[in-house]
């Protein structure tokens, strides 16, 4: 297990510095102690989360993947595997929130002993919810932790009620093309496509891990009706001539291959309900085209058609009105529930 090594040169400093986003800019000047908490989110979902909470203000460093709000900047601490224990201390954080392995941060106390090393889940959709409700009890802020929860939970209820009596497409998430990696069963990528209607055929990709590498071959077998596929900026008309090559795929020929670039997709944060307004609409072109969520899905790698066979499944249930309850029943018209 990799630990924290921290030099003797540490033992004289204890300042403040470093900048955050994502980006490689010229580092700030040191900040200001703020009042309450001294937090570093060493998590992109965390950092999300904690800024959606609207306690950023406690937030003195993050990592260099996190996204952070137009105009708000941190110190940078590197990431899980390139970060010195010295780089942490210097902000003198009184809590770290990490998803993590926590043991690997145990060193840090020998220098700060009242550290506190806070280890978060962040799998599955619901996980977010509970994350808030964690965060603001470890930061005194029910408050503003119920307020986050119900805007998470109204919004993904807002989508699965829209998508509650359509057809289910078997869907595909999958990061990148050339060496592709997909979304398997119990992520929150899975319950976002379970969220919007659809049924995610991640599963059926052989593997043992959640998220799991995936060939060509198993991709074909799986047979996905919609496939969204994320890239970086710049290699969309790559992706889109990839995928349309493989023309036996049930997705290419329903024009329903979505190429996306928002990294914001494969963190687990806030900003994942509106995703899943978005992929609804994906799944279900046709039926949310003038209703349902607001959000614009991204354009299809080629135009969509008309119509298109979808696999039929049943109707997925709407959220419960709270993590961890029992969703409510509603039922469908009997036209409805059957397939085409």
């Amino acid at each position: 297990m990799r630990m924290f090594k921290l030099s003797s040169v540490f033992l004289l400093a204890c300042v403040v510095g470093l900048l955050a986003g994502c980006s490689h800019e010229k580092e700030p000047a040191p900040a200001s102690r703020p009042t309450g908490h001294r937090i570093i989110t060493f998590s992109p979902g965390l950092t999300c989360i904690v800024f959606d909470m609207g306690l950023g203000d406690q937030v003195v460093g993050v990592t260099r993947y996190c996204a952070l709000p137009p105009g708000v900047v941190r110190p940078l601490l590197g990431d899980r595997l390139n970060l010195t224990g010295e780089a942490l201390l210097q902000l003198d954080p009184d809590m770290i929130f990490v998803q993590q392995d926590p043991r690997q941060f145990e060193e840090l106390r020998k220098f700060k002993a009242d550290l506190r090393i806070e280890h978060f889940t962040l799998e599955r959709l619901l996980d977010i919810p509970l994350a808030m409700r964690r965060i603001g009890e470890l930061m005194n802020r029910p408050d503003l932790a119920k307020s986050a929860v119900e805007r998470f939970v109204q919004r993904l209820r807002e989508v699965t009620q829209s998508v509650h009596c359509l057809p289910r497409p078997t869907v595909l998430f999958v990061m990148g093309y050339e060496r592709p990696v997909v979304a398997g069963p119990d992520t929150f990528v899975a319950d976002m496509i379970d969220a919007a209607g659809g049924t995610n055929v991640g599963g059926a990709i052989e593997g043992y891990t959640r998220w799991r590498d995936a060939s060509v071959e198993g991709i074909l077998k799986a047979a996905p009706d919609v496939i969204v596929c994320q890239v970086e900026p710049g290699q969309e008309e790559a992706a889109k001539e990839f995928w349309n090559l493989l023309t036996e795929l049930p997705a290419v020929q329903r024009h329903a291959v979505y190429v996306v670039t928002d990294r914001m997709w494969t963190i687990p944060g806030p900003g994942l309900t509106d995703l899943t307004a978005q992929l609804a609409k994906m799944i279900h072109p046709e039926a949310l085209a003038t209703s349902g969520p607001t959000s614009e899905p991204s354009e299809p790698a080629t135009p969509p058609v008309e119509s298109g066979q979808t696999q039929a499944g049943k109707p997925v249930p709407p959220m419960p009105a709270e993590p961890g309850s029992q969703p409510a029943t509603a039922s469908c018209p009997s036209t409805q529930q059957k397939g085409p």
